[in-house]
């Protein structure tokens, strides 16, 4: 084989594998979790940091949002609460559950925020809607993974922007 043959094959395969190095995937993992002590839906949504602080920036274009330096508002609460109630929501029964920001964990890679859903009584439910849209008012590629456990009953839900809400029916036989 020639050496310009050799150099141009060499070249490509150099390329290509870059081409899936700068490859980024855009993933949530929200896990849903009854807690039959307290009677409450405890909520984790985790996403990249970097991609939320995109995400809330271009919600919120007046504010300037670094999650890593503090929300460098004193309103934090307020601008999570406003953002994760436009992109995630649970119904039980067809009826819309109100959900409470609890916090956040930030660190240089992922952000973990908490959310409570109150007063919910797992021997009711028959139905679980979910509604997770998170991040796709700014990536549109974002796939949100969605782990729900309810008592004895799971289901994992796979939600983007094409399919941003899907519900769970509870089999109690």
């Amino acid at each position: 084989m020639n050496t310009k043959l050799k150099s141009a094959i060499i070249l490509l395969s150099c390329l290509f594998c870059l081409g899936f190095y700068k490859h980024k995937f855009y993933v949530s993992i929200t896990d849903i979790n009854y807690d039959s002590d307290l009677k409450y839906l405890e909520v984790s949504i985790k996403v990249f940091t970097d991609d939320l602080e995109n995400s809330l920036n271009a919600y919120f274009p007046s504010e300037d949002i670094r999650l890593n330096l503090g929300i460098g508002q004193k309103n934090e609460k307020e601008i999570f609460t406003t953002y994760l109630n436009s992109c995630f929501s649970i119904g039980i029964n067809d009826k819309k559950k109100e959900s409470e920001y609890i916090g956040r964990e930030t660190t240089t890679e992922t952000t973990t925020c908490y959310i409570a859903v109150n007063e919910v009584f797992l021997e009711e439910i028959d139905r679980i809607k979910v509604h997770q849209s998170i991040l796709n008012n700014f990536l549109d590629k974002q796939q949100n993974i969605v782990n729900i456990v309810l008592g004895k009953h799971r289901k994992t839900l796979l939600l983007n922007k094409q399919k941003s809400e899907e519900v769970f029916v509870i089999d109690k036989t």
